[in-house]
């Protein structure tokens, strides 16, 4: 404690440092830290007390605590100032990215001040607009695949047809290739639909109005499959979504179909059980469960994954039209599922755009 008093805190000086929104952490010449704000114990998450004394290489990872901090030392020294990116480590052993800009201190060149922001969220978003860009460019490429594909497939689906009328051909080798290019044409029309999904526009609609939009085409599908529809509202009232409701029928509709297909064909009911909950202010969920025969543990990490399917004749696009539909209406869906004993799927949902405290300043 002692090394603390290195530095003389004038009064009103502690309530600045600690007013401000980056952790500040100060070091000896022994790299032992011997000051810091409020906002360094709350982003490191430890106090104040365990925080002074301990070697600033113990807030990075054990392979970057010799080079890497001595580096930044010697730099900041030999600069006056220097900043970086680096991984650092909690006491609790938990990391996260930081942002450190270090200076020689203004009260004793003998000390380093490290300011520290935790960058983790905008690092992510870098990661996320990247992926954007890589999916972007694959769409792109996908499309004019698509377009040099359909042609050649239209012409061999089109000229079987032909062979079929001549005599002496042979119609179960015809046959096989109308199935192998209608199945071309089938693949290359759901993957046109998926690149060319327009994008949402989710807007506040009544949940008994979307249920009116929806309801008709959900019930005639499960008609269609000799299945049961239920569905549910909780509470039973009028209470705000934030969706394109043409969009969420197409997504609804693609996972109710899924959940009516994973009965046995043998089976004599197929029950579908849609519910629709409002949960708390913004947030909304809903379940579409079903009893059938359940998803192999070994196959889940790959259900939303494009043409992934175990049904003989299927695509296997359905439930990655849905996820996509719902996450870009800032969504999100999961699936819980038992072998044998059937599987629900939760889609969770905003109320509104604007954030719970802008609602309730709005109110006031």
């Amino acid at each position: 404690m002692q090394e603390t008093q290195l530095i003389e805190i004038q009064p009103g000086i502690a309530e600045v440092l600690n007013s401000i929104r980056a952790a500040i952490i100060v070091i000896n010449t022994n790299h032992k830290i011997v000051l810091t704000n409020n906002y360094a114990s709350k982003l490191l998450n430890t106090s104040q007390k365990d925080l002074i004394g301990l070697n600033i290489e113990e807030l990075f990872p054990p392979e970057d605590r010799k080079i890497l901090v001595n580096n930044i030392i010697h730099l900041t020294k030999e600069k006056k100032e220097f900043e970086t990116q680096v991984m650092l480590k909690r006491p609790d052993g938990s990391t996260f990215i930081a942002l450190i800009s270090t200076n020689v201190c203004i009260w004793d060149e003998s000390l380093i001040v490290f300011l520290v922001y935790d960058i983790s969220g905008e690092k992510e978003l870098e990661r996320f607009l990247r992926r954007s860009e890589r999916m972007a460019f694959l769409g792109r490429m996908l499309d004019d695949i698509s377009h040099q594909i359909r042609n050649p497939v239209l012409s061999i689906g089109g000229f079987a047809r032909r062979l079929l009328k001549h005599e002496g051909c042979k119609q179960e080798y015809v046959n096989m290739i109308l199935e192998a290019s209608s199945r071309l044409e089938l693949l290359l029309s759901t993957l046109r639909s998926f690149l060319s999904l327009p994008k949402a526009k989710p807007k506040p609609i009544g949940i008994k109005d979307l249920l009116e939009i929806i309801s008709c085409t959900l019930k005639d599908i499960a008609s269609s499959m000799d299945g049961d529809l239920g569905i549910t509202v909780i509470p039973d009232e009028n209470w705000i979504v934030l969706v394109d409701p043409v969009l969420f029928e197409k997504a609804i509709t693609a996972i109710v179909q899924n959940s009516l297909e994973a009965y046995m064909p043998s089976s004599k009911e197929r029950q579908v059980i849609l519910t629709l909950k409002r949960v708390s202010e913004d947030k909304r969920i809903i379940t579409i469960e079903d009893l059938g025969t359940g998803i192999n543990p070994k196959y889940e990490s790959m259900i939303f994954d494009p043409f992934f399917t175990t049904k003989t004749g299927h695509i296997g696009m359905g439930l990655t039209f849905a996820k996509r539909i719902i996450e870009e209406q800032d969504g999100n869906i999961y699936i819980e599922s038992q072998l044998g004993h059937g599987t629900k799927v939760t889609i969770t949902l905003k109320a509104d755009r604007r954030r719970l405290l802008r609602r309730k300043l709005l109110k006031n």
